[in-house]
Parts: C-alpha cells; sequence; structure tokens
C-alpha cells in the first residue's frame, strides 16, 4: 500500500512512523543482526563446518543446467599457462617461490556452491553496515534537528554547489549546512529562504558511539564461523593422518606376517 500512496507531487508521500524514526544506531545494528542470520543459517546445516555429504547418498547432488557435481572455474590458469615464461635463470628460480597455475583453478561443489549466494548477500550486509557506521549527515546536504535529531535534506542546488566541490563538503562550508547556520536556535524560524524549501526525513542522526557494537557483532559471529571452519578442517587433516597411520601399521602387520610364515614353512 506504500506504492500507491508514493507519488511526484506533494503530500503524496506517505511513510509509516515506527518509534519516531530510525537511527544510525538501530540501523547499523540491524546490520549487524543481518551478518549474524547469514551465519546462523549456514550454521545450521546438517553437514556443517564440513559440509561433506553423507556417503550414503547414492546421487550426488548436480549443478543447475549441467551433469557434474561440482563447479571448476579454470579458464585462470589456462591463460596463465598460456603465457611465455622467460628463460633467465632468476625467472626459474623465483619461480620455486610462486604457486604454478594450477593453483588457481577454483573448483566449487555441494554446500559451498548452495551457501555460496549467502556468502555474497553477507559481504552487501557488511558494507551497509559500513555506510552506517561512517554516515554523518554533512557529507551528503543534511544536517540534524537538535530538538528531535531528525534529519534534514537540503535541496536548494546554489547552496550545495558553494558548499560542496567534487563531491566533498568545502573546509568553510560547514557553517552553511548545519541547523544553526539556517535557523534560529531559540526561535525556529528560518533564517535564509532557502531554509524553507529542505525537507524534513523519517530518519534520525543521533551521533552515538552505540553504533560500533554492529561492529562487534559482525567481527563476532564472522570470528566465531573462522574458527569453527579452521577446527573442522584441523580435525579432518588429523582423522585422515590417523587413519592413514593405522593403513601403514596393517600393511607393515601383514608384512611381517607373510615374512613369519615364510620363514616357518619347511
Amino acid at each position: 500500500w506504500l506504492v500507491f500512496l508514493t507519488g511526484p507531487k506533494q503530500n503524496q508521500i506517505s511513510a509509516p512512523v515506527i518509534f519516531g524514526g530510525s537511527d544510525e544506531v538501530t540501523r547499523s545494528i540491524c546490520a549487524g543482526v543481518l551478518v549474524f542470520v547469514d551465519l546462523l543459517v549456514t550454521v545450521q546445516d546438517w553437514d556443517f563446518p564440513t559440509f561433506e555429504e553423507p556417503l550414503e547418498i547414492q546421487v550426488p547432488t548436480k549443478v543447475l543446467g549441467t551433469f557434474s557435481d561440482k563447479l571448476k572455474i579454470t579458464f585462470v590458469a589456462k591463460f596463465l599457462a598460456l603465457i611465455p615464461q622467460p628463460s633467465c635463470s632468476c625467472w626459474k628460480r623465483l619461480c620455486r617461490y610462486l604457486p604454478g597455475p594450477e593453483f588457481f583453478q577454483v573448483s566449487i561443489r555441494g554446500k559451498w556452491l548452495q551457501y555460496g549466494p549467502l556468502c555474497v548477500v553477507m559481504f552487501i550486509d557488511l558494507c551497509y553496515s559500513r555506510t552506517q557506521l561512517f554516515y554523518d549527515p554533512s557529507f551528503f546536504g543534511q544536517y540534524a534537528d537538535p530538538r528531535d535529531s531528525f534529519i534534514w535534506s537540503i535541496t536548494d542546488q546554489e547552496t550545495l554547489e558553494n558548499s560542496y566541490e567534487g563531491g566533498y563538503l568545502k573546509e568553510n562550508a560547514s557553517e552553511l549546512i548545519c541547523f544553526e547556520g539556517r535557523w534560529n536556535s531559540s526561535t525556529y524560524e528560518a533564517l535564509i529562504p532557502e531554509a524553507l524549501t529542505d525537507v524534513k526525513l523519517n530518519s534520525r542522526f543521533v551521533n552515538s558511539g552505540m553504533k560500533y557494537l554492529a561492529l562487534w557483532i559482525s567481527s563476532s559471529a564472522l570470528f566465531s564461523f573462522a574458527c569453527c571452519i579452521c577446527t573442522a578442517d584441523w580435525r579432518r587433516a588429523r582423522v585422515l593422518q590417523e587413519i592413514k597411520l593405522e593403513e601403514e601399521e596393517d600393511r607393515a602387520r601383514a608384512a611381517r606376517g607373510e615374512v613369519e610364515e615364510k620363514s616357518e614353512a619347511p
């Protein structure tokens, strides 16, 4: 219904006011919670954190539109392999410490292919959280009302052209982009005629340090997620190493048994 209540003419723009309008603290915390929820969706998967499909599954998951169970990205490796290599000894010595073209072959399968788009969404949420953390009304031709902290947006093009250069606020123009420079602080009457064209938005700016709580929420969620993934990889490598040692011991035991049988034979 908001679409039908929005129009280009005056009094045709209508939006609900919830709790007096949101501020940058609320918006940044919401962005941090979104990042946490994105990771929570991944954590709730049955195969987290290894994302290895159980062996009893007879039919592997196929990539949409293909007959393969994994997505291979090899064009970078093929392109690097076609580049001619210098024949000098210095380059050959340097290549010993550089990864080969096969290092750039990317293979994505199973759960990572499923949750890959979610990682992109999480990155977008982090970008949104960053904009809220570093938001300042004066950077966008806006200012905050000291009475209720609501944001006013300047629409006068002449004021904006005189105050900004290349999208950046000039050094001596900050007094034009503020409430005190456009309204009387005691009577709240317009000091200049252009102030009457300013538009009051349904958003607030309180300039509180609580907005950095979102950074703590996002950082804690990402750190915990990374720890789970690294721990799972470490345990997987340890289990594989133990299995390998057991197989070697079994082979050695079998070899000793064969030697003993041959020595006991007449």
